[in-house]
């Protein structure tokens, strides 16, 4: 037996299935499907969330939109988005982002305006 049979020996015996199988703990999972595309079997749809759960908070819209203006459409989106999935309506999140955008410019935008024309 030569060096090189013997190494094809070790490396046959460490592969074979029965050697696997008898140095397991317990038997091998089974191996997953690999029918679908990757991103079917790696990422579930929105569809596959349970529709469950409390509607998300405005408090972060406001807090957002105050703070960086224009950036806060992200968590309206967001926040709609989510209250559709749940079966309800996300009107208050826009509604939530409309009036402090319109707030926020009058306060920092308008109002200074007014003041130095007076």
């Amino acid at each position: 037996m030569t060096l090189q049979s013997s190494t094809t020996d070790s490396w046959q015996r460490l592969l074979d299935p029965a050697v696997v199988q008898s140095q397991a703990r317990g038997p091998l999972p089974p191996r997953p499907a690999l029918s679908g595309s990757y991103r079917e079997r790696s990422y579930p749809s929105v569809a596959a969330r349970p529709a469950a759960g409390k509607l998300p908070g405005v408090g972060m819209v406001v807090v957002i939109t105050v703070a960086f203006g224009a950036f806060g459409l992200i968590p309206a989106t967001r926040r709609a988005n989510r209250a559709g999935e749940l079966g309800r309506s996300g009107d208050k999140y826009w509604q939530a982002f409309w009036v402090t955008f319109g707030v926020t410019w009058f306060v920092f935008g308008v109002l200074p305006l007014l003041m130095m024309i007076a």
